[in-house]
């Protein structure tokens, strides 16, 4: 069904104190938390097995500044799959409208809604129906949607 499927997701590597100029880190200094921490932020695309997308960055780069890259590198008809980290309800509406899917974990506040505004009791729902097979629209009130 789906011309690519991308895994995006980010790593953590702790390195030596020595390169916390060109890498900072968490800005704690103790000995539990490492000042020089690096980013790997990575693309997969499973249907070719290959890597499309390999990024060395900064710690302190979080995976919702870094949402918006994944529109450069997906066409109409892909589906990319990410954790909460990367969840950016504008990004979401870019991917739609472009044609691309996305599976995401829903973060906790954001509000489901049937076309017609009614919001929705996913969990209610779920729990009644067990499976659930809908479009819906995403927001965190009513008057921040998309669809």
């Amino acid at each position: 069904m789906f011309k690519n499927i991308i895994v995006e997701d980010s790593t953590n590597i702790q390195l030596d104190d020595k390169l916390k100029n060109e890498y900072p880190g968490n800005g704690y200094q103790n000995n539990n938390n490492k000042t020089a921490i690096l980013k790997v932020q990575t693309a997969y695309n499973i249907t070719r097995r290959k890597f499309i997308r390999l990024d060395i960055t900064s710690f302190r780069d979080n995976d919702q500044g870094y949402s918006p890259k994944i529109v450069q590198i997906l066409q109409r008809g892909d589906l990319v799959i990410r954790d909460l980290g990367y969840f950016v309800l504008r990004v979401f509406q870019k991917l739609n409208k472009e044609g691309i899917f996305f599976i995401s974990r829903m973060r906790k506040g954001v509000m489901l809604f049937k076309k017609n505004e009614i919001v929705i009791d996913l969990a209610k729902m779920l729990k009644k129906r067990g499976k659930l097979d809908i479009e819906v629209f995403l927001g965190e009130k009513k008057d921040y949607r998309y669809g």
